[in-house]
């Protein structure tokens, strides 16, 4: 391959390093935002189909088998970040706050595994807080959680979307999404340079 073309390929893999996660961090957003914001519901998640298949597919990009680990992770966590960003954004702007009491609580314990890029399996065990609520007004009857903000028979703040596309939970966990936003653009800046670096790095050779 001529100097020509090898100018051609690193443009190309220039390109893909750079733009490729920022396009799934916004189609992650946009997800969020349909999901949030419109009657498409759970339609909305078929934007992960290609958000995943762009994550998976530019895992191994990176020639440096570091920076091809370290970008999956960061690149994974600024889609998800995105994602909670917009979700947390649209809820705090509409929800509603009542006092609820906790008529009941059940813990429940979920087993799964996931394998990564490489075939490397990993188990997961996640707990869930199921809450069969009494609340003023009648709104929300349930809720379910990953933590126990409070037992059985007490009272508890919750804000709930009274358009009922959003899920309820406790007053004090409701955020803006402010954090996650910083930390999806941080983990989106961090695998821009980290991918653009390592493109670059290959140049340095001719």
């Amino acid at each position: 391959m001529g100097t020509q073309g090898l100018q051609r390929a690193w443009r190309r893999r220039m390109a893909v390093a750079v733009l490729t996660v920022p396009v799934a961090v916004a189609m992650a957003g946009g997800a969020a935002w349909l999901r949030a914001e419109t009657s498409v519901g759970g339609w909305a998640l078929l934007f992960w189909v290609p958000i995943l298949g762009i994550l998976l597919g530019t895992s191994m990009m990176p020639r440096r088998t570091l920076v091809a680990f370290a970008t999956f992770f960061t690149a994974f966590v600024a889609v998800a970040a995105a994602d909670r960003a917009v979700e947390h954004h649209v809820f705090q702007g509409r929800a509603e706050a009542t006092s609820c009491l906790v008529r009941d609580v059940d813990r429940r314990v979920e087993y799964s595994t996931s394998t990564d890029a490489n075939g490397t399996t990993t188990s997961h065990t996640n707990v869930y807080y199921d809450y069969d609520l009494a609340c003023d007004g009648g709104r929300p009857t349930s809720m379910t959680l990953g933590h126990r903000p409070a037992g059985r028979g007490e009272r508890l703040d919750v804000a709930f979307d009274p358009e009922g596309r959003l899920t309820p939970r406790p007053v004090d966990d409701v955020t803006d999404g402010g954090t996650a936003l910083w930390v999806s653009l941080s983990c989106l800046g961090a695998t821009v340079v980290l991918r653009g670096a390592d493109v670059f790095a290959d140049r340095r050779r001719w």
